[in-house]
C-alpha cells in the first residue's frame, strides 16, 4: 500500500501536487508562469511567459500535455504571448511584442497567421483580445490600433483614432503602452484606461462610437479598470493608489490605502473575483481587496504573476506558481504548474532545442551585464 506523508498531506490541501512533491525529490522542478490562458472543451490552455511552449491540462483527469512551439521563435522568448482565445477549434495567439498573430487549429495541430497592416514602429505588439460574437478585438499594446478581426468571413478593420487622439493629447507617441491589461466589458461596450494620461476610454465595438473621459488627478496614469457598469476602479500605473469612479457622471475620488510603503509599485490592473475586486500588485505581498457589497478596501497578503477575466471563467496566478481557475458555472480548479524540466527539456530536444544549454547562455551574459555594470 502506498503510505502518503502527512507533509505531503499539507502540501496537497495547499494546492501543492504529490507529483509536485516527487519532483522536488528529484531536484527536477520548473517553475513555469503562464502569460495566456484559454478554457476549452474540458481542457485549460496555457502559454508559458518566459518560453515559447503551449501546453494543455485535462480538468477531469489532470493529465499534462505539451502541445506545440511558435514554429518562427527559439525556445527560451519571454513575453511572446499576451493572450489567446479559442474559437471553432483555431486558438488565436497575440504576441505582446511582436506584430503578430497565430492561429494554431487544436484538431490539426497546424499554424497559419492572420495578416495585418505593418505599423513601422519597432516598439509594438498586443495587450489581450476581447471577443464579441464572431469578432476578436486585438487591442494594440503600441501597435496603434485595435484589429478587428471577423473569425468567420476573415474580415479585417482597423480600430484607429483612439489610437490618435491619445497621440495628439500626449504631442508623440506613447511611452507607456496605450491601454491597461485590464478592462470592463458589458454587452458590446468596452472601457479601457489610458497607462498615459489620467483617461478613460469608453468604445462601442459595433459602431466604433468613443467616449473619452478625465478620471482623476491629471498625474495619474492607468494600469487597468474594472467595474459592474455604475461603479468602476482604476489602479494606477506607476504608484500605490487606486480611483473609485462612478462612470458617466464622472464623479471620482481616491481611495487611500494604507499599504505601508510610499515608493511607486507596479499594479498589474483591476479584476472581478466572485463578489470582490483585486487590485493585484507583481512587485510585493500587498494586493488590495476590494468589497464591492460591503464598498470597503483592505490589503491582502498577495502577490500575482497573471491575472484575466474572460467571458466564461477566471483565472490568476500566485508567485508561488499555483494557479487557480474559476467556472463559475462549474468548477474551481488549483493547477500546480511546476513541472518536470526532464520532460520540457525532452519536448524542445525533438524540435532541435536545448533549454538546458540556452537557460545557461542567458545566466552568463545576465552575470556579464552584472559584472559590467559593478565596473561602472
Amino acid at each position: 500500500m502506498l503510505m502518503i506523508s502527512q507533509k505531503v498531506k499539507d502540501l496537497y490541501k495547499k494546492g501543492v501536487s504529490i507529483r509536485h512533491y516527487q519532483l522536488k525529490l528529484r531536484d527536477d522542478i520548473m517553475k513555469i508562469y503562464v502569460s495566456a490562458v484559454e478554457l476549452y472543451d474540458n481542457k485549460i490552455y496555457f502559454f508559458a511567459k518566459k518560453y515559447n511552449l503551449l501546453f494543455s491540462v485535462d480538468i477531469s483527469t489532470s493529465k499534462l500535455e505539451f502541445l506545440d512551439m511558435i514554429p518562427e521563435y527559439d525556445c527560451c522568448n519571454n513575453d511572446l504571448c499576451s493572450d489567446m482565445v479559442l474559437f471553432e477549434d483555431k486558438l488565436f495567439i497575440a504576441s505582446k511584442k511582436y506584430e503578430k498573430i497565430w492561429v494554431y487549429n487544436i484538431k490539426t495541430n497546424n499554424w497559419s497567421m492572420v495578416k495585418i497592416n505593418n505599423s513601422g514602429f519597432q516598439k509594438t505588439g498586443f495587450n489581450q483580445i476581447i471577443v464579441d460574437k464572431e469578432k476578436l478585438f486585438f487591442v494594440g499594446r503600441y501597435y496603434p490600433a485595435i484589429v478587428s478581426y471577423n473569425a468567420i468571413s476573415g474580415d479585417i478593420e482597423y480600430i484607429d483614432k483612439p489610437y490618435i487622439d491619445v497621440k495628439e493629447r500626449l504631442s508623440k507617441d506613447p511611452i507607456e503602452p496605450y491601454f491597461g491589461q485590464s478592462y470592463f466589458k458589458k454587452d458590446d461596450t468596452v472601457y479601457l484606461a489610458s497607462c498615459n494620461d489620467n483617461y478613460v476610454l469608453k468604445l462601442n465595438l459595433s459602431t466604433k462610437e468613443k467616449i473619452w473621459y478625465k478620471v482623476g488627478d491629471n498625474n495619474h496614469k492607468y494600469s487597468g479598470i474594472n467595474g459592474d457598469g455604475k461603479i468602476f476602479w482604476l489602479s494606477y500605473e506607476y504608484g500605490i493608489g487606486i480611483v473609485k469612479w462612478d462612470g458617466e457622471n464622472a464623479i471620482d475620488e481616491d481611495v487611500s490605502l494604507n499599504l505601508g510603503y510610499d515608493e511607486a509599485k507596479w499594479l498589474l490592473g483591476v479584476f472581478s473575483q466572485k463578489q470582490s475586486m483585486i487590485v493585484a500588485n507583481m512587485v510585493d505581498n500587498k494586493s488590495i481587496l476590494i468589497d464591492r457589497k460591503k464598498n470597503i478596501t483592505n490589503v491582502i497578503n498577495q502577490k500575482y504573476c497573471y491575472y484575466v477575466n474572460k467571458n466564461n471563467f477566471d483565472c490568476y496566478q500566485t508567485d508561488d506558481g499555483i494557479l487557480t481557475l474559476i467556472d463559475y458555472n462549474k468548477f474551481e480548479k488549483k493547477i500546480d504548474l511546476d513541472l518536470s524540466f526532464s520532460d520540457v527539456n525532452n519536448f524542445y530536444l525533438k524540435r532541435g532545442f536545448n533549454i538546458k544549454e540556452k537557460m545557461n547562455l542567458i545566466k552568463e551574459k545576465e552575470y556579464s551585464i552584472y559584472d559590467l555594470i559593478g565596473m561602472i
